[in-house]
């Protein structure tokens, strides 16, 4: 905890000191959930990525203004429906990590049976063995 007394630099080398054991343990989680699941992970994160910035773009198009003190027109000739709706999207990127966090077990769990299908029996790890065992 910041004490009373302590200087601006100590605080801001103190916050930094947490922001980078925040971020390395942030990346830990999303690293092993790629490891554990794999494409299933992949395709969660590109999905709620994708569907951030269709909604973003959909509600730039329809009037919702996101700059502040800025007309529509200054808006999209500064960058365009897209590059705001990305710009926006960008700043959601941590909602979006928890997301896929929370996400990808519940969708592994879910479609195992036809990862085990689509995947090579090569390509699947032994740890995970198919959710049905085999016909004997």
């Amino acid at each position: 905890m910041i004490g009373v007394g302590i200087g601006p630099r100590a605080a801001l080398a103190y916050c930094m000191r947490r922001w980078t054991l925040c971020m390395r343990d942030w990346t830990l989680r999303m690293v092993t959930l790629i490891e554990t699941y794999g494409p299933v992970a992949l395709a969660v994160w590109w999905i709620i990525f994708l569907a951030t910035l269709m909604g973003f773009s959909i509600m730039i198009s329809c009037g919702w203004r996101a700059g502040a003190g800025l007309s529509e027109e200054e808006q999209l000739s500064l960058m365009g429906t897209l590059g705001l709706a990305y710009l926006a999207t960008a700043l959601t990127r941590p909602i979006r990590v928890l997301a896929t966090l929370a996400l990808t077990p519940v969708v592994g769990r879910r479609f195992t049976w036809l990862f085990a299908r689509i995947l090579p029996a090569s390509s699947r790890s032994e740890t995970h063995p198919p959710s049905s065992p085999p016909n004997a």
